[in-house]
């Protein structure tokens, strides 16, 4: 692997959006795909056949605690310059209508507290750096209007959008840029499980 490279780290993007942008960058980038445990081997395997080896793939279950020590011995700083994270991972309810607390903790350790995990992992790097990079955030239509189908995934969402408000404030001054993106409603099979339940938006 070449030295001075950028590396973008990606969740979901095995599937919907994650898929079609991980699919679609430019070939100057590294790819780090943080999947589920059950995707890892897909993943893996895709890549050897394809012998694409400036991307590689870690294993993370989003519903749980990161475990850092996986992502150290994983990523070799010295060989980039900078690193961008996109956010694409997300998880609706189970059980939208009743409180199951389990369905909500582990909705938000997907839509959130997993991601802020990984960025605070990568952060102290990131703002040691003088290039600027980016972390992209997809907060989703939940956030942007009420959303009683799925109230934990809504919550989440907001939480997320808030989080990002003040990250961005917080670190205005860095070389970081962070941002939150709602792209609407797209044709993914999260979108199907939501035609389900509820109407949404222009698609």
């Amino acid at each position: 692997m070449m030295k001075n490279r950028n590396l973008i780290v990606l969740t979901g993007s095995t599937s919907g959006i994650g898929k079609f942008t991980s699919n679609n960058l430019k070939k100057e980038f590294d790819l780090l795909h943080i999947v589920r445990p059950e995707k890892y081997s897909v993943i893996k395997k895709n890549l050897a056949s394809q012998n694409n080896k400036n991307s590689f793939v870690l294993s993370y279950n989003l519903k749980k605690k990161l475990n850092t020590n996986n992502l150290r011995k994983l990523i070799k700083f010295k060989n980039y310059k900078n690193i961008h994270l996109i956010f694409f991972a997300g998880k609706l309810d189970v059980n939208p209508n009743k409180f199951d607390f389990n369905d909500w903790q582990e909705t938000f350790n997907v839509n959130l507290f997993s991601h802020l995990s990984i960025l605070n992992f990568f952060l102290p790097y990131i703002l040691s750096t003088r290039v600027i990079s980016k972390v992209i955030f997809f907060s989703g239509g939940g956030a942007a209007n009420s959303f009683p189908a799925f109230p934990a995934y809504s919550a989440s969402k907001t939480a997320l959008v808030r989080t990002v408000e003040n990250l961005g404030e917080i670190y205005s001054k860095s070389k970081v840029n962070i941002f939150a993106v709602a792209p609407g409603a797209v044709k993914t099979k999260m979108l199907k499980k939501v035609l389900k339940q509820t109407r949404v938006g222009t698609k």
